[in-house]
C-alpha cells in the first residue's frame, strides 16, 4: 500500500517538486530519519516486551505460530502481483526477447513460464535454507541479540539521516 501511495505522489508531481526545492527534500529527509528512529526504538521496546512474554509463554508450553504452505503461497503470489518492479521488468526486458513475426502472446507466455520455473526452483532452495535458519533464529538468545542489533542500527540510521538533513 505504501508503494502505491508513493507512486501516486510521484504521479501528482512530487518528484518534480523535490527536484526544484532542496528545502522540501531536506524536510522529507528529516522526517524519514525521525521515522527510522521511531522504528528502531519501537522495535527495541517490542522485542523487550516479547522477550518477557516469551519467557512466560515458554513456561506455559506455548508453541510458535505455524503457517500453512497454502498461506505462504498466497502471500508470495500477492506480493508478486503487487510488486511494481516485477511489472516493470516484464515491460522493459521481456519484449526484447520476442522475435518479430512470431505470436507475441505465445512467446511472452513461454518466456514468462521460463522465468516462473527458474524463480520457483530458486525460491524452493531459499525456502529450505530459510527453514534451517529459522530453527536457529528461534533460539531465544539469538533472537534477542538480533532484535537489539537491528533496533540499534535503525536508531543510528535515523539519527544519521536527521543530522544530514539538518546540515543540508
Amino acid at each position: 500500500m505504501g508503494a502505491l501511495l508513493w507512486a501516486a505522489l510521484v504521479g501528482f508531481g512530487l518528484a518534480a517538486i523535490l527536484e526544484q526545492s532542496a528545502e522540501v527534500f531536506r524536510w522529507i529527509k528529516i522526517a524519514g530519519g525521525i521515522y527510522l528512529l521511531y522504528l528502531g526504538v519501537s522495535s527495541f521496546l517490542k522485542a523487550r516486551k516479547a522477550a518477557k512474554a516469551g519467557l512466560a509463554a515458554a513456561h506455559d508450553g506455548a508453541q510458535p505460530l505455524v503457517y500453512s504452505k497454502r498461506a505462504g503461497f498466497g502471500a508470495g503470489m500477492i506480493s508478486t502481483l503487487l510488486n511494481p518492479k516485477v511489472g516493470l521488468f516484464y515491460l522493459a526486458v521481456v519484449p526484447q526477447f520476442i522475435p518479430r513475426g512470431v505470436n507475441t502472446l505465445a512467446m511472452a507466455m513461454v518466456l514468462g513460464l521460463t522465468l516462473a520455473v527458474i524463480g520457483f526452483l530458486y525460491l524452493t532452495v531459499i525456502a529450505f535454507v530459510a527453514n534451517r535458519a529459522m530453527k536457529w533464529l528461534r533460539k531465544p538468545k539469538v533472537n534477542s541479540m538480533i532484535e537489539r542489533i537491528s533496533s540499534a542500527i535503525l536508531g543510528v540510521l535515523g539519527v544519521g539521516v536527521m543530522v544530514s538533513g539538518a546540515a543540508s
